[in-house]
């Protein structure tokens, strides 16, 4: 029930909750230390699967997994309060909704990274790599719908708009992303 646990931390009832900050930092921590004992470059991944174009943002998390959350969270908390306006949430609590969410999918890439460190066959993690893809896309679509559930009457058009915003909200980050990163690069 993430949607609905963190709706109810927004709505104030915060006993049962981490705080948001300090589970992002632990699971970003956690994380980065798994990844590290899987030894896995997710370029090669990339790369394999004609997506060459992600490598650099790979590069770019590897480096300053930190930075890459910094840049993310705000730009899937934009795109969530302007394409779920009708919540009448405001860009802060935005924020706090997709810090739960995106300490959900780390919680996916540390499972993923610790069946790399035992799978050697670069075939079976890029499959895998690809399923955790879908996995993520479809708790973001879960994720969203549960959370904006109480806002909107007819439930199968929200369904519809999750599924919709939540790819959206994937590529336009990406292409969010991707643009700060040149704008970096160029300095």
């Amino acid at each position: 029930r993430p949607g609905h646990s963190i709706r109810e931390y927004i709505q104030g009832r915060r006993a049962k909750h981490f705080s948001y900050f300090s589970l992002l930092v632990f699971l970003v921590t956690i994380s980065f230390f798994v990844n590290r004992l899987a030894e896995i470059n997710i370029a090669v991944i990339y790369e394999q699967n004609g997506q060459g174009v992600f490598s650099e943002i790979q590069d770019f998390y590897r480096k300053y997994p930190r930075g890459y959350l910094l840049l993310s969270i705000p730009a899937y908390s934009l795109f969530s309060f302007v394409f779920f306006i009708k919540s009448r949430l405001n860009f802060a609590e935005n924020i706090v909704l997709n810090c739960y969410r995106t300490a959900g999918e780390y919680l996916f890439m540390i499972v993923f990274y610790v069946a790399c460190i035992f799978i050697k066959n670069i075939d079976l993690i890029s499959l895998m790599y690809v399923g955790l893809q879908l996995l993520i896309l479809l708790y973001m679509i879960w994720f969203y719908y549960q959370f904006f559930s109480v806002y909107y009457r007819y439930k199968w058009l929200l369904f519809l708009k999750t599924v919709i915003v939540s790819v959206l909200i994937t590529v336009l980050s990406t292409v969010s992303i991707i643009f700060i990163m040149g704008i970096y690069a160029a300095d």
